[in-house]
């Protein structure tokens, strides 16, 4: 698990990818939370509040989201 995040999202992104791939597409946030926190990844509520509002992650009228990197 990493000790921190860069701060380049892009860079991010590319640390979670192993983590969205193991998630069945669309997914909700709380299991991408869940999965982040159990692999020790520091601050998973921020990185993710971070992919939403970059457009990392996409959500639809249901409350799931997909991944759009």
């Amino acid at each position: 698990h990493p000790e921190h995040m860069p701060e380049n999202l892009t860079e991010t992104a590319t640390i979670y990818q192993p983590l969205i791939d193991l998630l069945e597409t669309p997914f909700k946030l709380e299991e991408l939370y869940r999965i982040s926190s159990k692999n020790n990844f520091p601050h998973p509520h921020l990185t993710i509040k971070r992919f939403l509002e970059a457009g990392f992650l996409i959500s639809d009228e249901d409350g799931n989201h997909t991944w759009n990197v």
